[in-house]
């Protein structure tokens, strides 16, 4: 399964440069003085526009763009400006346009490169838009698809000088946590040290400028020119290689990243430049260069060049906005045991309306992620599905469902039964977690413990209204199931492997046991803190799977050789499955044990899951759990120490037969 990219940002748009106001036409951003009375009018289009802040700045978003008008109180002359800026965002578009408007109408498109990667600063030259006159602009236009976010719009007059030199410095890069960036040359973040410019018979003069007060590079008379880390850099844990540049003559530009060999690869920029450029390359695309071990950059091409803000970073340390891993694949079940509502794993109810008009201010839309067809409900209050034909659906077990969000709070859902008092439940899906996909698996006696009926469910609904603010949230395997088929049963364990977890940078990962990730070494699986062989590895579905043997409760995982600071990790995974019918008593327990002093127990932090906690134990499924170890509360009790730790514990209390998998901690 492919990654794919956030559809909206966590960090704000570049901070325009400070200009006298009477070289600066605004139509929007928080910088600049906008015109009064511009107004997005209702001309017909699918387009849902909205503010909303992004770093607590004021940023616009155009949710399912199909075409978007920005219509000015009165008519603009902006004969005396030389370029419109832009700064834009889209995770999913893959055709945008902008328009200037003078009367008649005349219009014309600047086509903007789309997907962007991080945000995309762009100084469009007004004489692009001929034949429109740009002394009577009166409208402003978008078309394409996707989600777009859009800040700094204004007309200017100085984006650079005669002399071939910047007159503004460089855009502000955002605020980021340190374990974020990499960084080689800027003024915003802290630099590596003993980095250089060396002499390699280049004819490029290296000097050290000062735009608008701010540190800038100057490649002048650029052939090539390398520079020279003080030692090797390990890249793997960033995605992202940043640069701001700026050139007036410069026809071809290079840049690479070398690991020892040497082994380089080149990435082209576009040049010249109309203002500063940013640009956000994503590590990738050096392959093969080793991103292990990079202790070179090079720049080859011709002019000069300005050069700021040159560095390596991540998006983990902020909030990803869309799921970049598909949901987890559903066990295998007979088609008996399953009525699928919206799922690829089973055959679904055909003539489902999934966005019937109930008023909600919703848009509903289903988009490939990782190659996984998905329902979005982007602005999300609530939203209705309407069956094509009643189900009776009384002899199923749970409704399951699973759910990525990065802002709702309060997640409610029911189905809806077309006869009997009520006719539905509100059941809040527990706990949201932002971030990731979590699984529910909710009994249907939470719905007709209230006295309704499920013998003609015609209707579903989601409701967000609880958590106020409208928010989005991505849904998958909308299902309701019976637990004596497919997934195990008797004694028969599980016929799935537990699921797949999500794709996650090298370094916001510890892996215990797991064949998603790479695992830390391991002196023993199965420490024998009760007596006894407690585990042995099988095979599930294909899986390397550990499964606890009859009459021993509990074994420790052993790396007391290889420990582990796991203080910056927020919150510890794993997946089990058990098929005991009786659940009274029974607990499953994940315990971590730190030595911070070096040799004696200093703290003991656990994670206690049985039938009656949220997430609960259920016989005959995959148990997904997900919990904040930065706190206590909930399932996770003990002390917090977590900067030596040697050993994780599993407990089995009263379980006959346990299946577990995927063991990590993450940030």
């Amino acid at each position: 399964r492919s990654a794919r990219l956030e559809t909206r940002r966590v960090e704000a748009a570049p901070t325009p440069p400070a200009r006298n106001a009477a070289d600066v036409i605004s139509l929007y951003g928080d910088v600049y003085t906008n015109l009064q009375g511009t107004d997005f009018p209702n001309w017909g289009q699918a387009t849902v526009v909205s503010e909303v802040k992004i770093a607590g700045n004021n940023t616009l978003k155009f949710a399912g763009l199909n075409y978007q008008g920005i219509q000015l109180a009165s008519s603009q002359n902006v004969t005396g400006m030389k370029y419109l800026h832009l700064d834009f965002w889209t995770a999913n578009s893959a055709n945008l346009n902008i328009y200037l408007i003078s009367p008649g109408p005349v219009e014309k498109a600047y086509a903007l490169n789309v997907p962007t990667s991080g945000w995309t600063s762009i100084d469009i030259p007004l004489t692009s838009f001929s034949p429109v006159n740009l002394a009577n602009i009166i409208q402003l236009k978008f078309d394409g698809n996707g989600d777009i976010f859009l800040d700094n719009l204004y007309f200017y007059t100085t984006g650079g000088s005669a002399t071939g030199q910047p007159t503004v410095a460089a855009p502000k890069p955002p605020a980021r946590n340190a374990a974020d960036v990499i960084s080689i040359y800027g003024d915003e973040y802290t630099n590596l040290q003993g980095t250089d410019y060396p002499n390699w018979g280049q004819a490029t003069v290296v000097s050290d400028v000062k735009i608008e007060g701010n540190n800038t590079l100057k490649f002048a008379g650029l052939n090539y020119q390398g520079i020279q880390l003080a030692s090797n850099q390990n890249v793997t844990g960033m995605k992202y290689l940043h640069l701001d540049f700026w050139t007036a003559n410069s026809k071809n530009l290079n840049i690479y990243l070398i690991s020892p060999g040497p082994v380089e690869k080149a990435y082209a920029l576009t040049v010249p430049t109309n203002g500063w450029t940013s640009v956000d390359i994503p590590v990738t695309s050096f392959s093969p260069v080793n991103l292990a071990n990079i202790f070179q950059l090079k720049f080859d091409g011709n002019g000069d060049i300005f050069l700021d803000n040159l560095y390596f970073y991540t998006t983990g340390g902020g909030t990803a906005t869309e799921p970049s891993a598909a949901a987890p694949v559903p066990p295998a079940r007979n088609a008996a045991d399953v009525v699928s509502i919206f799922s690829g794993a089973y055959t679904n109810i055909a003539g489902t309306d999934f966005n019937p008009n109930w008023g909600q201010s919703t848009a509903v839309s289903t988009i490939d992620i990782a190659g996984n067809s998905t329902l979005k409900y982007a602005n999300f209050n609530y939203q209705g599905t309407a069956l094509a034909t009643p189900q009776n659906v009384t002899g199923m077990n749970f409704l399951h469902v699973d759910m990525w969000t990065a802002d709702a709070t309060v997640v409610q859902v029911t189905p809806i039964n077309n006869s009997g008092s009520p006719a539905e439940k509100l059941v809040s899906l527990t706990p949201v977690t932002p971030g990731q996909w979590v699984s529910y698996d909710i009994p249907l006696t939470s719905f007709t413990s209230s006295g309704m009926a499920l013998n003609g469910v015609f209707q579903m609904k989601f409701d967000g209204q609880a958590g106020k603010t409208p928010s989005t949230i991505y849904l998958d395997n909308i299902y309701f199931y019976k637990s004596s088929g497919g997934g195990g049963g008797g004694n028969t364990g599980p016929t799935a492997a537990a699921p797949t977890p999500p794709a996650r940078d090298a370094g916001n990962v510890v892996s215990i046991y797991s064949d998603a990730y790479t695992p830390i070494a391991i002196g023993n699986f199965d420490a024998g803190w009760c007596g006894g062989a407690a585990v042995t590895e099988v095979t599930v579905a294909g899986n390397k799977t550990l499964k606890k043997n009859a009459g021993i409760d509990c074994h420790g995982i052993d790396f007391s050789s290889n420990r582990q600071n796991l203080s910056s990790f927020t919150h510890i995974h794993f997946d089990f499955y058990t098929d005991d019918t009786d659940l009274t008593g029974d607990v499953f327990n994940v315990k971590l044990v730190d030595f911070a002093g070096g040799t004696g127990e200093a703290s003991v932090l656990e994670v206690n899951i049985n039938a009656g906690t949220t997430p609960a134990i259920v016989a005959g499924k995959w148990i997904s759990v997900d919990v904040n170890i930065t706190s206590l509360g909930g399932v996770v009790t003990g002390s917090l120490t977590r900067s030596n730790v040697a050993q994780i514990g599993i407990t089995t209390a009263n379980l006959k037969n346990v299946w577990y998998d995927n063991i990590y901690l993450y940030k």
